[in-house]
């Protein structure tokens, strides 16, 4: 275990000093700030210039998420729809390097003689995974901030109490990072078998829009089923949607099942192919 947290370790400090790894996280930090700008922001003023219900009869009506209002405020249902479906995005860009580079130069050669395929593979994952968890609290932390600002000449009795505020966002960064995970399975299989990031991100494409096609077959024959809805990685998110705190435990953790089968097969990948 300690070799593979070394490994992570490693993986982060690799992300962090290489041109694609700075590029991803300039164009994280550019996709945010946009986010809050023209999102989370503009859905704060509009709560508190009084049309909150008319949001919510729109949310429901057009979109069928009235139950976003439940949040303590609307920048937390903001945040939560943004990062919902941005962060999967820069899951898949940022992590499409884990082995494939290496294994085109050859240096995975000399990784093993120090270190089994299984610990490389387990390290590199999980420092994508530290790397990711990262981006979810720096999202977290700016949405806070935001709220903050917006809600700073609230009287003490009208702003929201700030230990179930905690409590439900807390639990909510817990859920987002979750289904993210699946997504990072995703991309150290197609990296093992790819000689170069772009061709990895190739490979998770062809693999996801094979599977959408597989549970369209399967949902036209054997008509619609709980598991099919869940065939694909990030299925969860349109439940997602319209929970909050605790309720999104339930569905996020069925992205630890994709996880654990992309992760199976990645090992497979990394064990039967050469160096």
């Amino acid at each position: 275990m300690r070799r593979v947290l070394v490994l992570a370790r490693a993986e982060v400090q690799r992300f962090i000093g290489s041109r694609r790894g700075l590029v991803s996280l300039l164009a994280f930090c550019l996709l945010w700030y946009l986010a809050l700008s023209w999102f989370v922001l503009p859905a704060g003023r509009l709560a508190s210039g009084g049309t909150s219900v008319g949001l919510e009869a729109m949310l429901d009506q057009y979109l069928g998420l009235g139950k976003l209002l439940r949040w303590p405020a609307s920048e937390y249902a903001a945040w939560w729809i943004a990062a919902l479906y941005l962060l999967p995005f820069v899951a898949v860009m940022a992590s499409a390097d884990q082995v494939a580079s290496d294994r085109a130069r050859g240096t995975l050669r000399y990784l093993v003689l120090r270190v089994s395929r299984l610990e490389i593979l387990a390290g590199r994952f999980l420092g994508q995974a530290f790397i990711m968890a990262a981006a979810v609290l720096a999202t977290v932390l700016s949405t806070l901030a935001v709220v903050w600002y917006q809600h700073r000449s609230l009287a003490p009795n009208d702003a929201a109490d700030g230990g179930s505020v905690i409590a439900v966002v807390g639990v909510a960064t817990i859920a987002l990072w979750v289904t993210l995970l699946p997504w990072l399975a995703l991309m150290a299989l197609v990296s093992s078998l790819a000689r170069t990031p772009g061709q990895a991100t190739r490979y998770a494409l062809i693999i996801w829009v094979l599977l959408s096609i597989a549970a369209a077959w399967l949902a036209s024959r054997f008509g619609e089923h709980v598991v099919l809805d869940h065939l694909l990685p990030g299925s969860p998110v349109r439940t997602l949607l319209s929970r909050m705190g605790s309720e999104a435990l339930g569905p996020a953790s069925i992205g630890l099942i994709h996880t654990m089968v992309f992760l199976a097969l990645a090992a497979v990948v990394m064990y039967r192919r050469d160096l």
